[in-house]
């Protein structure tokens, strides 16, 4: 019997609960103060914005 495995790319829209995940100052503190080169990172929070 043969398996098939389906991959599936979510929408934007789909990725809601990432975007609320990565703007938690709190889950994101891990990330806090690496200087990422990002225009969509905060390095005072460790947080990035993931918007349109």
């Amino acid at each position: 019997m043969k398996k098939r495995l389906f991959l599936h790319v979510p929408s934007f829209e789909e990725l809601e609960y990432r975007q609320k995940i990565l703007a938690q100052p709190n889950t994101m503190a891990y990330n806090r103060g690496y200087n990422l080169e990002s225009d969509n990172y905060d390095n005072k929070t460790g947080c990035i914005d993931f918007n349109r």
